[in-house]
């Protein structure tokens, strides 16, 4: 057992790590702004594909900052995660993506902003899949995020 009054700095990081996860789905479709986004955790995870991209942007505008969202056809898709309202948050330790579908070959993350967090303390980031097309392929995405609160 941990003795936490021997480390008190221990103990602070403890109570201050946080994790969310949350599972994702997009639905395919060849009109862009015709997918469906089917999220777990509403109103605090949005995501940010082709052709529907006002609902994240309304909260906060990082179109600069997201790869522009694509559906490739030829089978390379690009899109993006935004996840506010989970705290004061000083810094994203580890974020990880599991494709569960197996419609992707391999799955890329880039954090955004400083690392992963935006300027207004949400966490952005892009997931690059290669081999999927989100015009024809339907995944469903387990998102993992480690953060650290600020307080």
């Amino acid at each position: 057992m941990i003795d936490f009054s021997a480390n008190s700095a221990l103990m602070d990081h403890l109570l201050k790590s946080r994790r969310i996860v949350s599972v994702v789905s997009i639905t395919a479709n060849a009109t862009p702004a015709s997918k469906k986004h089917n999220v777990d955790v509403s109103g605090v995870v949005y995501l940010r594909t082709e052709g529907k991209v006002a609902e994240a942007d309304a909260i906060e505008d990082l179109s600069g900052d997201f790869t522009t969202a694509v559906d490739n056809s030829t089978g390379d898709s690009v899109f993006g995660v935004l996840i506010t309202d989970v705290g004061n948050i000083r810094n994203v330790k580890k974020i990880t993506v599991t494709e569960l579908t197996a419609l992707a070959t391999s799955i890329a993350v880039t954090k955004l902003g400083t690392l992963g967090l935006t300027a207004e303390g949400n966490i952005a980031f892009n997931i690059a899949g290669t081999g999927l097309t989100l015009a024809t392929e339907s995944p469903t995405f387990v998102i993992e995020v480690e953060y650290q609160l600020a307080e």
